[in-house]
């Protein structure tokens, strides 16, 4: 082939290849006027839109700006309103609690006036309690003064049991010391009532069954003696041969052994329990500086020699009454 076939079909070719890429640029330019012309387009349509947007967004946040000022309006009124009814129930609320604090005080005071009431009911109770405790006591103990002033003194020969004991041992010893003076002479007067005269007799009847033998019984009335000389209960009676003595009894008196064995027996019935604690008691007499004569000598009565003299009185009732508890005076 010849060199100008050869530049001419490398010639075809080339123009052949540019007017292909010839072609190809025209294409892409196309292209790309086209892209641009999107491009612009869609620019544009965005600018308006984002203005649109934006003036949207600006009604959205006046209206979302007047709603929340529309409701914090109402929200201000409601609490308002809220605040309201809390002072007016703030205000209720102290009413009542001071009301509750006034019915409280009135409460405490009443409370305390109950509880006074309460303890004054008590105290009256307690002492009317004891009252009639009191009372109980005292109509016992008056029932027993009565009966006892009622029971004659008796010298029991044998045995008494008094609460359960047997005094028959002391009896019997009593007896048997009494029999030791079986030779003691010995004169009983009594005052001029029949109880005791009655006594008087027990009293001789009880030394008869000791083995005494000089036992003459007197009413006092036989003599010369003042009848509210001899005092109450039982008086051993002996004759102290004491001249000098200063006043009687004098402070260094001896009891005379027949005195005691006498007291030994009659105290068993006349003095407690069974009796007074003057039931019986030794009364010595005798001259006061040589010259004056106490006792019943002293009403010219004679006293046996080396004798006893047993003086026979009222029952003793007026020690009896000292144990015996006032009656409560009813309170008006």
């Amino acid at each position: 082939m010849s060199e100008i076939q050869s530049l001419t079909a490398r010639a075809q070719d080339l123009e052949r290849s540019f007017n292909a890429w010839n072609a190809w640029y025209v294409g892409c330019v196309f292209v790309a006027v086209v892209i641009a012309t999107a491009v612009f387009f869609t620019q544009f349509m965005s600018i308006r839109r984002g203005k649109q947007l934006a003036a949207a967004q600006s009604a959205l946040l006046l209206a979302k700006d007047a709603s929340v000022a529309g409701e914090l309006k109402d929200k201000d009124l409601k609490i308002a309103d809220a605040l309201k009814a809390a002072g007016l129930a703030n205000e209720r609320a102290g009413l009542a609690n001071e009301r509750a604090g006034s019915l409280e005080s009135a409460n405490l005071h009443l409370r305390a006036d109950l509880e006074h009431a309460t303890a004054e009911s008590r105290s009256k109770q307690a002492a009317l309690e004891i009252e009639q405790r009191k009372t109980v006591e005292a109509q016992l103990a008056l029932r027993k003064a009565a009966e006892y002033i009622a029971t004659p003194r008796r010298i029991i020969m044998d045995t008494r049991i008094v609460n359960g004991y047997n005094d028959h041992e002391l009896r019997v010893a009593a007896f048997k010391k009494l029999e030791k003076y079986a030779d003691t002479p010995a004169v009983i007067l009594y005052i001029q009532e029949e109880e005791a005269q009655i006594l008087a007799g027990d009293i001789r009847t009880a030394l008869i069954q000791a083995g005494w033998k000089s036992l003459p019984v007197l009413s006092l009335a036989s003599t010369s003696i003042p009848p509210g000389f001899v005092m109450e209960g039982v008086q051993i009676r002996t004759w102290l041969g004491e001249p000098d003595a200063p006043y009687f009894p004098p402070p260094n008196a001896i009891q005379p052994s027949v005195v005691t064995a006498l007291i030994d027996l009659l105290k068993l019935d006349l003095n407690p329990p069974m009796g007074s604690p003057l039931g019986v008691r030794w009364e010595p007499e005798g001259m006061i500086h040589g010259k004056h004569l106490t006792g019943l000598a002293g009403y010219g009565f004679t006293f046996p020699k080396n004798g006893v003299v047993i003086s026979v009185g009222r029952k003793p009732t007026e020690q009896l009454f000292w144990g015996i508890p006032d009656l409560p005076v009813k309170s008006k």
